[in-house]
Formats: C-alpha cells, structure tokens, sequence
C-alpha cells in the first residue's frame, strides 16, 4: 500500500493475509458424491481494525458432476465462486459486486448479509 505522509514524503506498506481460517471441512464421500463446506474469514493484514472478509458454502457434488451449492457471504468485497471438472473450463457459479448493491467496508462488519442457491 503507497502511504503519502503529511511531509510528502511517501512509505509502502506490505502484508499477507493469513490462511488458517480458510478451510474445507466436513468432507463426506458418499456412494455417487461427495460433499463438503469450504469457509474464509481473512482480515486485512494492512488495516488491524477492519473486520474480516467471511463466506460459508455447502457444496454437494454427484458423480456426473452436477454441484448443489448454498453459500451465504458479506456485502463487501466482491465475491466469485467457480466450478471446474476434470480440469475442463471454469465454469461461473456466482458473482457478487458491491458497487451494484452499494456496499462499502462496513458491511464487512456483522452477520454475512448474502445468500444464494446454485446447482450448476
């Protein structure tokens, strides 16, 4: 991050955002699927006092590849969920933009104010 002091003088701020809180869990293998919750909640390694970036997915996957997925996720930032198999093409999922819903940072704060259903 470019930091322009008072004096003019400018600083560059680095950081890395921690991975431990993003995980899947709740692996089932079943006879024809399989499935799973995948979970993020990652801080802004920059800026200690802004809440994390969360989301939630349950995902099931049948053996003929079709995913049912339920995910839920803050209003801020913007979130991309995709689908590959078999190492084919990524195939979009879902998108959320918070300039289309007019989220800022603070939705970071609180419960995960999104939710959607795909089967794709």
């Amino acid at each position: 991050m470019k930091v322009t002091n008072p004096d003019g003088a400018i600083d560059y701020k680095e950081g890395k955002t921690e991975t431990e809180n993003i995980v899947c869990t709740n692996i089932v293998w079943g006879a024809d699927d399989v499935s799973f919750e995948m979970r993020a909640s990652a801080s802004n390694p920059l800026n200690a006092a802004a809440p994390a970036a969360d989301y939630l997915l349950t995902i099931r996957i049948n053996k003929s590849g079709v995913a049912y997925i339920e995910g839920s996720h803050d209003g801020f930032p913007c979130y991309e969920f995709y689908k590959q198999t078999n190492f084919g093409p990524f195939e979009l999922i879902y998108t959320h933009d918070f300039r289309k819903t007019d989220d800022s940072p603070a939705a970071l704060a609180g419960e995960m104010e999104y939710s959607f259903k795909a089967k794709i």
